[in-house]
C-alpha cells in the first residue's frame, strides 16, 4: 500500500499533486460537517468522563496498576508525541495571517488595526490549536487504554473495538486496522520530516551559514543530515525505551520552549500573561459557536457567505485534515504510557495540559510578532518575511547579536528535539502496530525497519519535490481515521456503560 501511494507520487509529483488539491477540496466539501461533529462529540466526551465522578474515578487498569511516569514527566510526554516543529513557526506565523483576515473582519465585528482584532486573531489560532484538536487525541488514547487495561489485555486496536464490534469482528479486523494504522503513520512522518527539512535550512541562512558554500551539494547535504540526526537519534530514544530517552527528549522540549518564550515576552513592553489570559477568556466563551459554525457560500465569490466558506475550508478544515491522521498513532502512545492512571488525570493532562501549552506558544510567540506588526516598528517587516523565517527574524530584531545568535541556535536546537520526540513516538507505536499490536513482541529490528524506510522515502521526497502532494494524500486520509475515532468513541462509551452497569455477583447461599 505505501508503494502504491509513493512511487506515482515521486514519478509524476506535480499532476498527483493537482490531482489530490481537487480530490481534497471534494472531500472537505462533503465531510466538512463530519470532521466538525467529529471533534465536538470527542470533546463533550472528554469533558463529560472527566466532570462524571463515577466514570472520572475509574483506573485505566486494574486496581493494583501504577503509573510508570511521574506527573510531569507524562504531561511532557503527551505533549511531545502530540506537537511537531510545525508550531514553532505557525505560531507566529498564524496570528500574523489573521491579523490580515479572519471570519469577525469578514463579519464586520471587528476592524483591522483594532486591538480588538488583535484578540480575534488570537481567538482564531487557538481554535486550530485548542482543547478540540487535543480532545481528539484523548479520546482515541482513552477508548484504547479504558478497554484494553481493564481487561488487562495488551494494548491493540481491536481489542479496543470488542465491545463494539464483537471478539469475532474485532479479531477479523485487527490486521486491517494495523496497516491502516501504519500506513497513515508513516504518511505523517513523512511529512513531520519533509517540513523539518525545510525548517532546518531556513534556520542554516538565520544563522549566517551559506550552504552554497559547502564542498557538497547543498540540495542534498541538508535533508541528508538532517534525516540522520534525527531517525539515528530516535532509534536511540525508543532502544531505550519510553522511560528514559522520550520522557527525556520530552522534557527538554518543554525545557527550551520555556526558555526562548520567556526571552521573547522580557525583550518587549508586551504585556504576554494579560493577553494570554484575555484571549483565553474570548476563546472558552466563544467555544459553543466556533465548533459549531460550518459555513455554506453562495454563487458570488466576493459575498460575506463564499469569504466565509473560503476562509474555512483554507484554515480551519485544513487544520482538522491535518490533525486527525495523525490521532490514532499519537492517542495509541499516549495509551501506551498512561497505564495506571485514572480517567479523569487522563482528559485533564491529554487534552487540557498540551493545549495551555500551545495557547502560550500562540498568545506569547505570536502576540510578540503581532505587537512588532501592529506597532509599525522600524527595521522589520513581518509581512514580507515567509512563514517559516517569521519567528527567526523576530529574534534577529529584537536581541543584539550575541543573544541573538545564542536563541536563534536555541530555536535550532528545539526544531531538532521537536521532531526527534515525534519521529521516536511514532517509530515506537508503528513497530507494536507491525507486532500485532503488542508492544511487548516488538523487537529492536521491526524499529529499525521502518526508520530505514522512513529515511529512505523522505530523502526521495524531497529529492523529487514531492512533499506538497504527500501531504495533500495524508490529509485525504482524515477521513477514514474519523470513522476509526468514532469506533473508538463507541467502544469507549459501551466499555463505561458495561462497567458502571454490572451488577456485583450474587453472594452462595
Amino acid at each position: 500500500m505505501l508503494a502504491l501511494i509513493v512511487i506515482p507520487t515521486l514519478a509524476f509529483p506535480l499532476p498527483i499533486q493537482l490531482a489530490v488539491n481537487w480530490l481534497h477540496g471534494i472531500t472537505v466539501a462533503a465531510f466538512s460537517t463530519l470532521l466538525v461533529w467529529l471533534l465536538l462529540i470527542a470533546l463533550l466526551l472528554c469533558a463529560t468522563s472527566a466532570l462524571w465522578p463515577r466514570i472520572g474515578h475509574l483506573k485505566l487498569g486494574l486496581a493494583n496498576d501504577k503509573p510508570e511516569f511521574s506527573l510531569f514527566a507524562w504531561i511532557t510526554m503527551l505533549y511531545g508525541a502530540g506537537v511537531s516543529a510545525a508550531l514553532i513557526n505557525w505560531s507566529v506565523a498564524e496570528p500574523l495571517h489573521f491579523l490580515q483576515e479572519n471570519p469577525d473582519n469578514i463579519l464586520g465585528t471587528a476592524t483591522i488595526g483594532t486591538a480588538e482584532n488583535f484578540r480575534m486573531a488570537l481567538k482564531w489560532a487557538f481554535v486550530h490549536w485548542g482543547i478540540s484538536a487535543w480532545a481528539c487525541y484523548a479520546i482515541t488514547g482513552l477508548g484504547l487504554a479504558f478497554t484494553c487495561y481493564r481487561q488487562g489485555k495488551p494494548l491493540g486496536i481491536s481489542t479496543a473495538l470488542t465491545p463494539i464490534l464483537g471478539n469475532t469482528w474485532a479479531q477479523a479486523s485487527g490486521g486491517f486496522l494495523n496497516i491502516i494504522t501504519l500506513v497513515v503513520g508513516m504518511l505523517c512522518l513523512w511529512n513531520i520530516l519533509s517540513l523539518g527539512i525545510e525548517q532546518v535550512r531556513s534556520n542554516f541562512l538565520w544563522l549566517g551559514m551559506n550552504t552554497a558554500t559547502l564542498p557538497v551539494d547543498p540540495a542534498a547535504f541538508v535533508p541528508l543530515v538532517v534525516v540522520i540526526v534525527v531517525v539515528v537519534s530516535s532509534v536511540a530514544c525508543i532502544s531505550s525505551g519510553p522511560a528514559r530517552g522520550i520522557k527525556w527528549m520530552s522534557i527538554i522540549n518543554v525545557a527550551l520552549s520555556a526558555i526562548l518564550l520567556v526571552s521573547l515576552l522580557g525583550a518587549t513592553s508586551f504585556s504576554g500573561l494579560t493577553i494570554f489570559f484575555v484571549c483565553l477568556t474570548d476563546y472558552f466563551v466563544a467555544l459553543p459557536v466556533l465548533l459549531t459554525s460550518v459555513w455554506r457560500g453562495n454563487d458570488l465569490p466576493a459575498s460575506v457567505p463564499s469569504q466565509l466558506q473560503n476562509w474555512q475550508q483554507q484554515w480551519s478544515f485544513f487544520h482538522w485534515t491535518w490533525w486527525i491522521p495523525f490521532t490514532v498513532f499519537i492517542g495509541y502512545f499516549m495509551a501506551r504510557i498512561s497505564r495506571g492512571r485514572t480517567v479523569r488525570e487522563f482528559v485533564l493532562a491529554a487534552m487540557l495540559a498540551p493545549a495551555f501549552m500551545c495557547f502560550s506558544w500562540l498568545a506569547w510567540a505570536g502576540g510578540t510578532g503581532m505587537q512588532l506588526e501592529t506597532t509599525a516598528v522600524r527595521g522589520i517587516e513581518l509581512g514580507s518575511v515567509a512563514d517559516a523565517d517569521k519567528l527567526l527574524a523576530i529574534i534577529q530584531h529584537l536581541f543584539t547579536p550575541i543573544p541573538s545568535i545564542f536563541l536563534l541556535a536555541l530555536t535550532f536546537c528545539l526544531i531538532g528535539t521537536y521532531m526527534i520526540t515525534s519521529v521516536a513516538s511514532a517509530l515506537f507505536v508503528i513497530g507494536s502496530v507491525s507486532a500485532s499490536g503488542e508492544v511487548a513482541r516488538s523487537t529492536r529490528s521491526q524499529f529499525m525497519l521502518w526508520a530505514v524506510v522512513l529515511a529512505a522515502v523522505t530523502l526521495c521526497i524531497d529529492y523529487f519535490s514531492a512533499a506538497a502532494a504527500l501531504q495533500v494524500i495524508m490529509c485525504l486520509s482524515a477521513v477514514p481515521v474519523s470513522l476509526l475515532v468514532a469506533l473508538l468513541c463507541g467502544s469507549f462509551i459501551k466499555g463505561v456503560y458495561m462497567e458502571l452497569g454490572a451488577k456485583p455477583a450474587r453472594p452462595p447461599l
